[in-house]
């Protein structure tokens, strides 16, 4: 059975799996890049005109061949074999930090000793990104691309804002700043926003007035959230705890979405509300009207009758 190892905090945008099945009958592999600058903090290879590897070294610059950090082997069991003998003989290569440690270049140093084919496959630069820390996660996060139009739903009250400093009077909200500046940056960034909200759709104008004069965009505002003291979904994201751009993985950048899918775009939240969109028609604005006069009338009869 064949091997395939890589490093866990290396995301690849190369087929690395499908390059190492062209060779995988006959070759063993290292992916490698080009690295011309002088600190020696990867492992190095040397190869002849046809690829196959000649030498390997741990931090020691043999070439400006670098490995990416993926290593395959066309027989895991021979891969385990040579790694019990490695530890075996104590065989360990000093890190970066000068502590003698155990590196898979130093099986396949041993394995090329005893005449075991491998080949170099060359990645360019930006064919993997090393995710290792947190910076680097931001970095790649924000400058990725092919970002996908997600749909991002927002709470209004306790997240884009503050509950009624005069008690019923929605223009005395206050904007939560930091929820509201997200939503305007995923918004520029092209993503589809919606807003839901427990205040009914009779209080729409009030709203649509207070969500204009604190600045917050949107595509969609949805009315009639079901009042609960807890909320349980699979996708939620809790604004309390801590950066929401760890949580969501969309970091600030430049970069403008692609479309979705024209499945995705054409979604709606289906929780049988009401839905106010922020560039309404006269068409639309008139119907609304209509209705909610309509619903207060009936409203009012209804009352009327039951005081009989």
């Amino acid at each position: 059975m064949k091997s395939f190892t890589e490093d866990g905090d290396t995301f690849y945008t190369s087929d690395v799996v499908g390059q190492f099945r062209k060779i995988a009958a006959t070759h063993n592999a290292v992916f490698c890049f080009h690295d011309t600058q002088p600190k020696p903090i990867y492992s190095y290879i040397t190869m002849d005109d046809a690829d196959n590897i000649k030498e390997v070294k741990e931090k020691v610059k043999i070439s400006d061949w670098a490995n990416t950090g993926c290593y395959c082997f066309r027989d895991g069991a021979e891969l385990a074999k040579e790694c019990e003998a490695l530890i075996k003989r104590g065989e360990t290569q000093l890190s970066q930090d000068q502590k003698g440690e155990f590196y898979t270049s130093g099986v396949i140093a041993a394995m090329i000793s005893r005449g075991a084919p491998f080949k170099g496959i060359k990645l360019y630069r930006n064919d993997f990104h090393v995710l290792g820390t947190p910076t680097q996660v931001a970095e790649w996060c924000s400058s990725w691309p092919n970002q996908p139009k997600m749909r991002f739903l927002f709470d209004l009250h306790g997240t884009l804002l503050t509950a009624p400093q005069e008690e019923g009077d929605l223009r005395s909200c206050r904007a939560i700043e930091r929820n509201v500046k997200l939503l305007r940056r995923l918004k520029a960034q092209g993503h589809h926003i919606l807003i839901w909200t427990e205040r009914p759709a009779e209080r729409g104008a009030e709203l649509l007035d207070a969500l204009r004069r604190l600045g917050v965009e949107y595509n969609e505002l949805h009315f009639g959230k079901p009042v609960a003291d807890f909320y349980i979904d699979d996708r939620g994201v809790d604004p309390l705890l801590g950066d929401i751009d760890k949580q969501i993985g969309f970091y600030p950048t430049a970069v403008k979405v692609k479309e979705a899918s024209p499945e995705i775009e054409a979604a709606k939240l289906r929780v049988g509300s009401a839905v106010a969109r922020p560039k309404l028609s006269k068409e639309f604005l008139l119907g609304m009207t209509l209705g909610l006069c309509l619903g207060a009338i009936a409203g009012v009869a209804a009352k009327a009758r039951l005081a009989k």
